[in-house]
């Protein structure tokens, strides 16, 4: 178990993904890591020392996802979404 707060958001039609890590924004793209995500993820698993057990997979919400369109990226921090994630 990890001290950090790990959370993958994906768009409804999963074209965009975003990583955050306690509440900030560290990437965002079509895949993450997007060419070599094996190292991608690894790298993140080794920095922040978790596993994919601590890792929370979730679809945006309606409002959150037509905002993600309009604004063509995640928000900085998690804060600026209005769902539960």
């Amino acid at each position: 178990m990890s001290d950090y707060s790990v959370l993958l958001l994906y768009s409804q039609d999963g074209d965009w993904e975003g990583l955050f890590v306690n509440g900030t924004l560290i990437s965002e793209g079509h895949n993450i890591g997007d060419g070599d995500s094996k190292r991608f993820w690894l790298n993140i698993g080794a920095k922040y020392q978790i596993t994919g057990d601590d890792l929370i997979i979730k679809e945006l919400n309606d409002e959150d996802d037509g905002t993600l369109m309009d604004n063509g990226s995640f928000p900085p921090v998690l804060d600026m979404l209005n769902g539960e994630y």
